[in-house]
């Protein structure tokens, strides 16, 4: 994938108030959306407003998967971050 199409995946990202709220800036540095290029098969982290932080694909993200503590998708509580 170009650099070009990797930094498209950043603007998504950006524009989309949902996603730029759940970009975890703390667990992603030094990366961040403005300065590095990403593609959609990137691991980042993820915060959610409940609080738990999650590890997961950009493209998982942009097809509508969300924080699986609030979805109920966590096989184990113990692993809450």
């Amino acid at each position: 994938m170009s650099k070009i199409a990797k930094k498209t995946v950043a603007q998504r990202i950006l524009e989309d108030p949902l996603l730029s709220q759940q970009w975890d800036e703390e667990r992603n540095a030094p990366d961040s959306l403005e300065t590095s290029c990403f593609s959609c098969d990137d691991y980042v982290w993820w915060r959610c407003h409940c609080g738990y932080h999650w590890i997961s694909k950009i493209q998982n993200r942009f097809y509508g998967e969300g924080c699986p503590l609030c979805n109920g998708n966590l096989r184990y509580k113990r692993h809450c971050v």
